[in-house]
């Protein structure tokens, strides 16, 4: 990843505080760093048309991108 991290968490709550899901640097994607939301949201997937708080150890990322589906329920 081009801006130097090369891991990271995320919480449920504000202040790394609550339930939480790390992110780390994956070579196969260019470092970027690569992670499951299990933990640290509450009930997911999130419907579609709700909110969603994430809250990070650090803001080191220059860029967040998300990709996230909704499954058969």
């Amino acid at each position: 990843m081009t801006d130097g991290s090369t891991s990271a968490n995320i919480y449920t709550n504000t202040g790394g505080s609550g339930s939480s899901d790390p992110l780390a640097a994956n070579p196969t994607y260019g470092n970027l760093l690569v992670g499951s939301l299990k933990n640290a949201v509450a009930s997911w997937p999130p419907p579609p048309t709700s909110s969603l708080n994430l809250y990070f150890d650090h803001n080191q990322m220059r860029d967040l991108w998300m990709a996230i589906t909704w499954g058969k329920g």
